[in-house]
């Protein structure tokens, strides 16, 4: 299973069913690409806020919050949100994490404080590619030690 998320430097991560920067249209390829061919695991609020194109060439799975993403077989699953999905218990199960950073603070009514995420999963790849002009930077992080 893999994790796919954005985050502020403040963990800012949703404002009113969006994101916090607006849109970008780099990171949407971003995630397009990460996610394609892939099960999409998502609660209805991640899914209602997303252009109904991002679910194109993908299957998509709602789960509530009391839904136990982990029955049967989820090596093509990621969860893409929302917070309620992107705990420490479910990160545990992933192999793999894509985590966009995004440069700056940020209002939001959602945030994600994944500190342990940067303290117990090593970097294995690291693309300082700016994404917009704004300062996105994409991260990937995978092979976790010591959760």
């Amino acid at each position: 299973m893999q994790a796919i998320y954005a985050v502020g430097d403040n963990g800012a991560f949703g404002l009113e069913g969006g994101l916090p920067w607006g849109k970008n249209a780099k990171d949407l390829e971003h995630f397009k690409a990460k996610t394609l061919g892939k099960v999409l695991l998502c609660g209805k609020h991640t899914y209602n806020s997303l252009p109904k194109a991002v679910f194109k060439g993908r299957t998509v799975k709602l789960v509530e919050r009391r839904d136990d993403i982990f029955e049967g077989d989820h090596s093509n699953s990621i969860i893409i949100g929302g917070a309620s999905l992107l705990t420490l218990d479910n990160l545990e199960r992933c192999d793999t994490i894509w985590k966009t950073r995004v440069k700056g603070t940020f209002d939001a009514d959602t945030y994600l404080n994944f500190d342990y995420v940067d303290k117990f999963w090593v970097f294995i790849d690291r693309t300082n590619e700016v994404l917009h002009e704004d300062g996105f930077i994409k991260i990937v992080e995978s092979n976790k030690v010591g959760l």
